[in-house]
């Protein structure tokens, strides 16, 4: 079971598919509504108090989802035939306080809820005629009350295509360290794909013969600030500029309109957004959010691969008077190494405790209390010991359930950081998740050209080797049936599709005494598998 929280809730991040429980609004439960080329906005719906509890939109192509909560005064307002919302502006602090939409006749729909906060304008740019193509910000709890935590305009996109919509949104944890965009020279641009110090991002737009592919790799602190090119249909031609005058591009086709999209350059560069139908048929800009970003910081423990983790410190003290969770640190290969400190330094007033876990023991579950704080934390591990509570009683009761079945990767959350006094303290805690792939509910309609990640199966040795066999069927091999790589060795052939009653794993025993260890695959002609390599080692007895 999951125990909810009075404030806040269990919601998703886009990178590293875990997620977080927390009580305030900064990691809140994040949206997107992002409109078609071919769909105009009719009228807007606010409901709104201290602040603005939701906001919705209605379309041609009818109402998308209210985002945010219940309560406070609700207003529709219709726009005219022809009537476009410019510019949006409000005050935000905690949460959105106040907004306005500002339209093309000149008209200001609002505003609606109460002044306070930083005031904020949004100006709708791109294109020729610009039109705002969506919002997208996230929804938060401040005060026991669901709102609008953060909002931002998607502006119109250079592109007419239409196709299916993407946003890549960079995390504050999170910065791009290359770009590559593929065309060809006579026709347009065929996709492009960012890399992060996280990982890389999908990538978005298909692939034609013949086309070329070029590749950015950005300085230390270099980001994007300027998208220019040429647009019709597609995007013909697509190039960028950084913040340190760096130009790559444009590449693509000669066809199309010149357009340019840019922020300010002290900005950073928080991600595209755009369109594919089967090459790039729309890209934009995605702008920072105004609202509630939070005070402290994202981040996610990143074990290095084949590494577990041998130790953990917990460190507590006082933070504006309560007993609390001041910094986490994970440790491995036997406590010689350490991933990132989380929260206060060591200069801090803390006390730390040290938790050593068993060879083949991890946490399997986080609980404890916490309020805009954590209050506290306790761990429980897959050998049934419990470590804790470490901090104090106040705040709300949590449950956390680690997502990975045979280990404990980590922790991810939110944290402040400081180095004297009452500064430096964990806010928000959970158990971090790979990155590299999230395990869908079921095959979508793209698994048979993209792949599908399902969860993790059971195997009959330890695939050393594997070959693909024709019909689909996969060989593998490299160790015997108790995972001991030696000469004795065994075959499996996996069908992926078997007849009813048939199973799909085939085992073969090692029938030659040969250690085929270090060995290499070719596929004949006649189908069979030439194996190459090894030695004439046998076991005693072999």
């Amino acid at each position: 079971m999951q125990t909810a929280l009075p404030e806040g809730g269990r919601t998703s991040t886009a990178r590293a598919g875990y997620t977080m429980f927390t009580a305030t609004a900064n990691t809140s439960s994040r949206f997107i509504d992002q409109l078609d080329n071919d769909e105009s906005i009719t009228a807007v719906g606010v409901c709104a108090g201290t602040y603005v509890n939701s906001i919705q939109l209605t379309t041609s192509k009818g109402e998308r989802p209210v985002r945010g909560g219940s309560g406070g005064a609700c207003t529709t307002t219709a726009l005219a035939n022809g009537e476009r919302i410019v510019r949006v502006s409000g005050q935000a602090a905690a949460a959105i306080n106040q907004i306005a939409f500002h339209t093309s006749t000149g008209r200001t729909i609002g505003p609606f809820g109460r002044t306070g906060g930083k005031p904020f304008s949004m100006l709708v740019t791109g294109g020729g005629i610009p039109q705002l193509r969506g919002l997208y910000g996230s929804v938060g709890t401040v005060n026991g009350i669901q709102l609008v935590a953060q909002l931002n305009v998607l502006n119109s996109a250079a592109g007419e295509g239409s196709g299916d919509a993407f946003i890549d949104r960079i995390k504050p944890d999170q910065t791009v360290t290359a770009a590559t965009i593929c065309y060809n020279t006579d026709a347009m641009v065929n996709s492009i794909q960012l890399v992060t110090n996280l990982g890389t991002l999908p990538k978005h737009g298909g692939a034609v013969a013949g086309e070329l592919c070029s590749t950015y790799k950005f300085a230390a602190a270099e980001r994007i600030t300027e998208l220019f090119g040429r647009a019709g249909a597609y995007i013909d031609a697509l190039g960028f500029r950084t913040n340190t005058g760096g130009q790559f591009g444009p590449f693509g086709g000669p066809g199309g309109t010149e357009f340019s999209e840019s922020q300010d350059t002290k900005q950073a560069f928080v991600g595209l957004y755009g369109g594919i139908n089967t090459w790039l048929s729309r890209i934009g800009l995605v702008t920072p959010v105004q609202g509630n970003t939070g005070d402290s910081a994202l981040f996610a423990d990143q074990l290095p691969a084949g590494e577990r983790i041998s130790h953990v410190d917990v460190c507590t003290g006082t933070n504006n008077g309560l007993n609390v969770v001041r910094a986490l640190q994970t440790r491995y290969r036997s406590g010689s190494k350490a991933l990132p400190l989380h929260g206060a330094s060591a200069k801090t007033n803390r006390v730390c405790t040290t938790i050593a876990f068993n060879d083949g023991e991890f946490i399997t579950e986080i609980t404890g209390r916490v309020s805009d704080v954590l209050n506290s934390g306790r761990f429980r591990t897959n050998q049934s010991r419990v470590f804790g509570p470490y901090g104090g009683a106040d705040g709300d009761d949590f449950l956390v359930r680690n997502p990975v079945p045979n280990a404990f990767l980590g922790f991810a959350g939110h944290a402040e950081y400081g180095n004297d006094g009452d500064n430096g303290y964990m806010q928000a805690i959970d158990a971090a998740a790979p990155d590299t792939f999230e395990i869908a509910a079921a095959p979508t309609s793209a698994a048979a050209t993209k792949g599908w990640w399902d969860s993790v199966a059971n195997w009959p040795l330890l695939a050393v080797h594997a070959v693909v066999l024709p019909g689909g069927r996969v060989m593998s091999y490299g160790t015997d049936a108790a995972g001991t790589q030696n000469a004795q060795f065994i075959y499996d052939v996996w069908d992926p599709s078997p007849s009813p009653g048939v199973p799909s794993h085939y085992t073969l025993d090692n029938t030659t005494g040969t250690d085929m260890f270090c060995s290499s695959q070719t596929l004949l002609p006649n189908g069979q598998v030439f194996l190459a390599g090894g030695d004439n080692r046998q076991q005693p007895g072999g």
